[in-house]
């Protein structure tokens, strides 16, 4: 997945060269990128859903979908999207298969979910102690 993921991040790299002709070349570039963008998408989308993958969670649907809307963005498309939102996609889907294997591992998860993700801090505590805790008076 991640040389496909590559193959098409260099392909829209590539057709960046097509802004030399000035208004053709940019025409042209626009039609390409979104057409990889869809054709990419696509391919994506059916290879995580045939590999059991559900897109029903805010996260995954993110990632996947942001990394189309920003191959479509003409300069921010030479920055490689697709390898990175496909790279996310699996090693958040394989925590998450590691986690239902380990024995309790879902419920720390869901523990770790409701507090947000986060670690939650308590309030600062003084260890000094005071003169009067120290002698006593």
């Amino acid at each position: 997945m991640l040389a496909t993921a590559l193959l098409f991040d260099s392909l829209q790299f590539g057709t960046d060269i097509m802004h030399v002709i000035p208004i053709i070349g940019t025409i042209a570039q626009s039609v390409a990128d979104i057409l990889i963008s869809v054709w990419a998408w696509l391919t994506f989308y059916l290879w995580f859903k045939i590999h059991g993958v559900s897109f029903m969670q805010p996260k995954r649907f993110a990632l996947l979908n942001g990394g189309a809307l920003l191959e479509m963005i003409p300069i921010v498309n030479s920055l490689p999207a697709w390898t990175l939102a496909v790279l996310l996609l699996i090693a958040t889907t394989r925590a998450e298969e590691l986690i239902k294997k380990i024995p309790g591992g879902s419920k720390i998860a869901a523990v770790v979910q409701r507090a947000g993700g986060g670690v939650r801090r308590q309030p600062a505590t003084s260890v000094l102690k005071s003169t009067s805790e120290i002698t006593g008076k």
